[in-house]
């Protein structure tokens, strides 16, 4: 399993969050699962490639990049 995004030293995770932004605003997607889904993969493959075009073994996605599931039925 990856490593955790918070073992990472601090200007690598800036490095991650900035390309991260940079996929954001390239493909207009505002949030990771729906990058994924325009990229027909999943949110891990596409962190994971963020990472590794940063130069950084991937690591797991951290839960403050991806949105909580709420229950159906739940405000």
């Amino acid at each position: 399993m990856p490593r955790d995004f918070f073992e990472i030293d601090g200007s690598k995770q800036c490095e991650i969050m900035v390309a991260l932004l940079q996929r954001f605003t390239d493909s207009g997607a505002p949030m990771l699962e729906e990058l994924s889904e325009k990229e027909g993969r999943t949110p891990q493959a596409v962190w994971d490639d963020i990472c590794t075009s940063s130069g950084i073994d991937p690591c797991k996605v951290p839960d403050f990049v991806l949105p909580k599931r709420r229950s159906p039925g739940v405000d």
